[in-house]
């Protein structure tokens, strides 16, 4: 029970790891300097890159899938009516309305 509580504070303060957001609104983080969210057509870097998203970008989330490293999340830009494509969850977090 604890360990659900903690999960919870986490997504409610905005500090959960996209692996256990339930929000649909995520903002691109961890990127080195200028460098954009390479977005792809499948859920790893053997599919190819199909749009490119700027960091501090909040885009809209459609679940992830996958563990650890290998987590990776549907997203779509913010302004794309459909997904875009998929993201490595380790560049997303919680964005806060």
């Amino acid at each position: 029970m604890p360990g659900i509580l903690a999960s919870l504070l986490a997504v409610f303060l905005g500090t959960a790891p996209a692996a256990e957001m339930p929000r649909d609104r995520w903002r691109v983080v961890g990127l080195s300097g200028a460098e954009p969210l390479n977005v792809r057509a499948g859920p790893s870097t053997a599919y190819d890159v199909v749009a490119e998203i700027a960091a501090g970008t909040v885009v809209r989330g459609f679940g992830c899938e996958g563990e650890g490293d290998q987590r990776w999340c549907r997203i779509a830009a913010p302004d794309a009516a459909a997904p875009t494509g998929w993201a490595a969850s380790r560049f997303l977090e919680a964005a806060t309305p």
